[in-house]
């Protein structure tokens, strides 16, 4: 499918919808997750979101990937608040959709979920792949921690004003691209209450604070991992990006140079191309 900039993403969106509409389940007796499936294929793909946890988010990857593969594109669930629990649901939710092994793709926040899920449960993991994301860092912590401070002190509601008022930051051109993905990220930002965003910035600061990754955590995975970054990315830091690169020194690696973080959104489709080509070209 064409994903150009040219394309209607108000019209693809309502496509998505209407052909895979969201599921729900309950796993581990609390965690309510959610996710859209193309249901056929041979190999499965599960996409992870970003931080605002949206499944609807990768609608494109979805469409664009579903001919070659089953994919599962999920929503965190908004009850988790530790990265330990969230993996074992995650587990959990394969089990209930029959899924014995897939393909972990993880971006921004997703990719460092995506890390912790492969540690704990590796024989689910095929494939890894990872893009515009990082490692465990103690900054991370401290704006993790600045942001429930606070939401401790003021008001949701201003706070939530003030989260709206901010995508024009990320998405500020007069194109309808940009127009399409400000409303989207306006209306995740208006579903969620302050207790699910209090949950995920505490999952962020369990994630920083707690975890450390080493060379010879993955030394039993056979599985293939790619990494996909973007040197422009204003997320994730060049020397971020190197260490990386160390920890992961089997890793096949692709650099868009063009690229910056807001891409993966926005314009997916050169991601998307080196996806299918890894995926399908061992």
């Amino acid at each position: 499918m064409n994903l150009s900039a040219e394309h209607d993403l108000s019209a693809l969106y309502d496509h998505f919808m209407q052909a895979h509409p969201l599921q729900h389940a309950r796993v581990c007796g609390t965690q309510h997750w959610s996710w859209a499936d193309s249901l056929a294929g041979d190999e499965t793909i599960l996409l992870l979101p970003g931080f605002m946890g949206d499944a609807q988010t990768s609608f494109l990857y979805v469409l664009a990937l579903k001919s070659h593969f089953r994919v599962i594109t999920l929503s965190f669930p908004p009850s988790v608040s530790r990265v330990e629990a969230l993996c074992d649901g995650l587990s959990a939710l394969m089990d209930d959709l029959g899924i014995q092994q897939a393909t972990i793709l993880g971006g921004s926040t997703g990719g460092f979920i995506a890390q912790a899920f492969v540690r704990r449960h590796a024989r689910r993991v095929g494939c890894l792949i990872l893009t515009h994301t990082g490692l465990p860092a103690l900054e991370r912590v401290h704006v993790a921690r600045a942001y429930l401070w606070l939401l401790r002190i003021i008001h949701y509601g201003l706070l939530q004003r003030l989260a709206l008022a901010s995508v024009h930051g990320y998405f500020p051109k007069r194109t309808p691209a940009h127009a399409f993905w400000r409303a989207r990220f306006r209306e995740i930002l208006r579903g969620q209450n302050r207790t699910a965003m209090w949950n995920r910035f505490t999952l962020m600061e369990d994630f920083h604070s707690h975890y450390r990754f080493h060379r010879a955590d993955l030394s039993g995975w056979q599985g293939r991992m790619l990494l996909m970054e973007m040197p422009r990315d204003h997320l994730i830091a060049p020397e971020e990006q190197v260490a990386m690169r160390e920890l992961y020194p089997k890793a096949s690696v692709r650099v868009f140079s063009e690229t910056v973080h807001y891409d993966s959104v926005e314009r997916p489709e050169e991601q998307i191309r080196v996806i299918i080509d890894f995926l399908l070209n061992a």
